[in-house]
């Protein structure tokens, strides 16, 4: 099969805050594997985030989309993960989560392929810029 390029509209740091709040290499205390892939699907992209590391039970899975939900005492303010959901649905896509404890989680983030954007994002300009 031909290499393939796709369009999802989008600003660059709400996808980059969206990923990097998945938390990948947090949850992996000894190391552990990071795998992502990609493939299109109907009129959507998927970006799927597969990790081993300590996996979640399926109470946490139900709530880790929620803002201040939290599993960690000593860091993050458990905004990570909400701010994620919100960045995804403002592009009209969709976050979901897959795990098991003690062998890792898997996250599929599906976008629409060549979709207006909501007009609300500029309300995330400043909030999700985490380096700075």
């Amino acid at each position: 099969m031909p290499n393939r390029f796709f369009s999802v509209h989008s600003q660059s740091n709400m996808t980059k805050s969206a990923s990097h709040n998945l938390n990948a290499l947090e949850v992996m205390p000894s190391g552990g594997r990071l795998e992502i892939r990609c493939y299109e699907e109907k009129e959507f992209i998927n970006i799927v985030f597969v990790y081993t590391g300590i996996g979640m039970n399926e109470d946490t899975q139900k709530n880790i989309f929620a803002p201040f939900f939290s599993t960690n005492d000593e860091w993050g303010t458990g905004l990570g993960l909400a701010i994620s959901y919100r960045i995804v649905a403002d592009h009209n896509g969709e976050i979901g989560v897959s795990s098991s404890v003690d062998e890792g989680s898997c996250f599929t983030v599906r976008l629409p392929i060549n979709v207006e954007l909501h007009n609300n994002l500029e309300e995330h300009d400043g909030a999700t810029d985490i380096d700075s």
